[in-house]
């Protein structure tokens, strides 16, 4: 993967995170590292232009309180979001191994280094798998409980990233298989290829009616087996666990409909 360092740092974001460094050695504070995903990861593979306003998604400790404040000021002087450097990606004392537990390994590669930060940036088909579980997890809420489509602003994100790596929909979906249970997220995705984000969301609102066997099924079930039978982990066995219902534990991701977090890229021109 390649990043170009210096159209990212000149952009907006990159002026910000110049600027936290400079204050973060003015205070004292010990270097901090962060494995970025989400949109910043996108910015710097060149898949979304360096000019967007966008979080700053890590996989990591929390920060202290200090480096927080800091990022608070330093974004309220550039027009970042609250807390535009967080780890909302995962749940609460999760780590980078128990998020590779649902998404297979992550690859980052260097993106910005300063004297006091050093950002690097997931690999995009590894974006994109992330994104592909969302979705299709998604789906399943949708067509067992009937739930909102929540993900489908990761639709547009999905085909950057296939436009990017000069793939398409049935390939991303083939590479990444054992990953992708719902049956219809092909055809959800490719209808959004085809006639766009109302069409995609028209499509995945039809799935609670017309998807019964998929309704009954124990969907998550499997896919938490699969997970513990590839990587070598468990699953709780609890007489109260239900893995049907959303609002239970999944092997660590609480939300069927956001099995990541909250790695939304507010302010981003993909967003809706």
């Amino acid at each position: 993967m390649k990043v170009n360092a210096k159209k990212l740092m000149d952009s907006p974001m990159g002026k910000a995170i110049k600027e936290l460094s400079k204050r973060m050695k003015e205070e004292g504070l010990p270097p901090a590292k962060f494995n970025v995903v989400g949109g910043f990861a996108l910015m710097a593979a060149g898949i979304r232009d360096e000019k967007t306003i966008t979080d700053i998604d890590y996989v990591g400790p929390n920060n202290s309180h200090l480096l927080n404040q800091l990022i608070d000021e330093v974004g309220h002087e550039h027009h970042m979001p609250k807390g535009w450097i967080n780890n909302d990606v995962l749940l609460s004392g999760s780590s980078l191994e128990d998020l590779e537990f649902a998404t297979g390994t992550l690859h980052f590669h260097p993106a910005i280094k300063t004297s006091e930060l050093t950002i690097d940036v997931l690999d995009p088909k590894d974006v994109l798998r992330m994104k592909l579980i969302a979705v299709d997890t998604s789906l399943i809420g949708v067509a067992q409980d009937k739930a909102e489509f929540t993900r489908i602003k990761d639709l547009p994100d999905i085909k950057a990233i296939v436009d990017h790596l000069k793939t398409d929909i049935p390939t991303a979906i083939e590479e990444n298989e054992f990953y992708i249970v719902c049956p219809h997220t092909k055809d959800v995705l490719e209808t959004y290829m085809k006639d766009g984000l109302d069409a995609a969301d028209k499509y995945a609102k039809t799935l609670f009616e017309k998807d019964k066997a998929l309704k009954e099924s124990n969907i998550t079930q499997r896919r938490s087996d699969e997970f513990a039978d590839l990587y070598g982990g468990s699953v709780p066995d609890d007489d109260d666990f239900n893995y049907n219902d959303p609002d239970d534990d999944f092997s660590g991701y609480g939300d069927i409909n956001n099995p990541f977090g909250d790695y939304d890229d507010e302010g981003s021109y993909y967003d809706s």
